[in-house]
C-alpha cells in the first residue's frame, strides 16, 4: 500500500468536522458527512478518510480524528496536495498529529522523492503482473488499485484492468524494459505532476470514461447527463491546457453527440490511443450480491429500494421502449437452511421450474409470463439461488418477450459462492 495514516486526539468532534468542512470547501473538494466518519473527495482524483474513533486512554475515553489515504490510483499529485490540506488543519487546530506516510514525503517534502516513491511502488505492481501472465493456465485480467465496491468488468486475457484504462500487461512490462516506469506511470497515475495541468483532467476523464460512463444519450438519465458533461468539460480543459497532449477524440465527439453538446476543433490534437475500447460499462459488469455474483450489463443505471424494510437492488435501461429491469434482494434463513419459496414459482404460471447449479448453490428458474401494471404490459421470468443460510431472489422484467432468453441466460450465468454470514 502506499499513501499514508495518521491520527491524532481531538477535544470536540463537532468543532473539529467544521473545521474540516471549512478547509475541504478551501482545498476543492467535495464532503460526504457520515455518522462515524467523513469523506473528503477531489474530482475523480481520490478521497481522504477521516473516521472519528473512541479509545481509551490513561485519560479515560477520547475522541480520535483517523485519516487513511490510499494513493492509488490518485498519484503523487494529490498526496502532495493533502498534504498541503493537513498542514493547515494542524496550524489552525493546534493539534499535534502522528503522521505514518509510506513515502517519507510528510516528512522530507522532496517531490522529485515523492514520485520516485510512487514509480517503485507501481514498478512492483508491473512486476506482479509478469509474473501473473507466466502463471500456469490461461491468462486473466489482473484488476489493479480498482475499488474494492466496484463492479467487476468482463474479463481480458492478459491485462490490466485499472481506473485510468485497460492496458496489455506484456505491452506494459516491455514498454518499462525499453523507457523506465515514467511513461507509464504519467498514464496510470491520475495525478502525478505537482501541479494541475493537462493530463491531470484528460486522466481524471479517462478515469470517468472507463468506469462511470455508460455511453447513452443524456436525456435518458440526469445521472447521464452530468457524467457526460463531467468528462467533457475535463477533455476541454485538457486539451486548453495541454494541446499536444494525446486525447480522446473518438470518445469526445461521441458524447458531444449524446449530450447535444457542441464539440471543440480536435484535429489538430494528436489521437490517444487505447489498446482496448475506452468503458467498462460498454460490457457486461459483474456484482456481487449477497453471496452471489451476477453478470448485468454495464449500461443499466442503478438504484436502492427500500421495501418492507429489505433492500432491493434495481438495475434498469431507462430506455422510453423496449425497456428492460432486473429487481435483487436477499434473506437468510433463521434456522441456517434457506430453502425456495414455492409459492413464488407456482402463484404467477403453470410453466414448470428449471433447476440447475450455480457455484456453490442451486438456481430455480422460471417465466412467469404476460404482466399487467397500471395500463404496463410487460413480461418477468423469476430466479431464486439457494446456498446454505442464504437465499437471493432476483426479477427480470422486460416489455419485450423475446427477451426470455436473456433473462434465463443471466440466472445460468450466476455464481453462488461460500460467505461469512452477515446481514443482507
Amino acid at each position: 500500500m502506499i499513501g499514508f495514516v495518521f491520527d491524532t486526539p481531538i477535544p470536540q468532534e463537532q468543532d473539529c468536522r467544521q473545521l474540516l468542512r471549512g478547509l475541504a470547501r478551501e482545498f476543492g473538494h467535495a464532503v460526504e458527512d457520515k455518522e462515524d466518519c467523513m469523506l473528503l473527495s477531489f474530482m475523480h482524483t481520490g478521497h481522504l478518510i477521516l473516521s472519528f474513533e473512541k479509545r481509551q486512554t490513561v485519560k479515560g475515553t477520547t475522541t480520535f480524528l483517523v485519516g487513511d489515504f490510499s494513493g492509488c490510483p490518485a498519484g503523487p499529485g494529490y498526496h502532495a496536495y493533502l498534504i498541503q490540506l493537513i498542514d493547515v488543519f494542524v496550524a489552525r487546530s493546534g493539534l499535534d498529529i502522528r503522521m505514518v506516510d509510506a513515502t517519507g514525503y510528510y516528512g522530507h517534502r522532496d517531490f522529485a522523492e515523492l514520485q520516485s516513491a510512487y514509480e517503485h511502488h507501481l514498478r512492483q505492481l508491473v512486476a506482479i503482473g509478469e509474473c501473473y501472465l507466466r502463471g500456469s493456465g490461461p491468462p486473466q485480467s489482473m484488476v489493479m488499485c480498482r475499488s474494492l465496491d466496484a463492479p467487476c468488468p468482463e474479463s481480458v486475457g492478459g491485462t490490466f484492468d485499472t481506473p485510468t484504462g485497460r492496458f496489455s500487461i506484456a505491452s506494459v512490462v516491455q514498454q518499462v524494459q525499453e523507457v523506465g516506469i515514467r511513461p507509464f506511470a504519467e498514464e496510470f497515475f491520475i495525478w502525478f505532476h505537482q501541479r494541475i495541468d493537462g493530463r491531470f483532467y484528460r486522466n481524471n476523464a479517462l478515469t470517468m470514461l472507463w468506469e462511470d460512463c455508460c455511453f447513452r444519450p443524456g436525456i435518458r438519465s440526469e445521472e447521464d447527463q452530468k457524467i457526460n458533461e463531467t468528462i467533457l468539460d475535463y477533455l476541454e480543459l485538457a486539451a486548453s491546457a495541454s494541446p499536444t497532449l494525446p486525447f480522446p477524440k473518438e470518445e469526445y465527439l461521441e458524447l458531444c453527440k449524446l449530450n447535444r453538446h457542441p464539440p471543440i476543433d480536435v484535429q489538430t490534437l494528436p489521437p490517444y490511443v487505447s489498446e482496448y475500447p475506452i468503458g467498462y460499462r460498454r460490457g457486461r459488469l459483474d456484482y456481487t450480491i449477497g453471496h452471489v455474483t451476477i453478470s448485468i450489463p454495464g449500461s443499466f443505471l442503478y438504484r436502492r429500494d427500500a421495501i418492507n424494510g429489505r433492500v432491493h437492488h434495481v438495475f434498469y435501461d431507462a430506455e422510453p421502449d423496449g425497456w428492460r429491469r432486473i429487481r435483487i434482494f436477499s434473506g437468510v434463513s433463521e434456522d441456517g437452511n434457506a430453502s425456495f419459496i414455492e409459492e413464488m414459482f407456482t402463484l404467477f404460471t403453470d410453466e414448470t421450474p428449471e433447476e440447475f447449479p450455480v457455484g456453490n448453490g442451486i438456481c430455480r428458474a422460471v417465466s412467469l409470463g404476460r404482466m399487467e401494471e397500471e395500463g404496463q404490459v410487460f413480461f418477468q421470468a423469476f430466479a431464486q439461488v439457494v446456498a446454505g443460510p442464504r437465499l437471493l431472489s432476483v426479477i427480470a422484467s422486460y416489455t419485450d418477450p423475446a427477451q426470455l432468453s436473456w433473462a434465463m441466460d443471466m440466472f445460468h450465468g450466476m455464481v453462488a459462492r461460500d460467505l461469512e454470514l452477515t446481514d443482507p
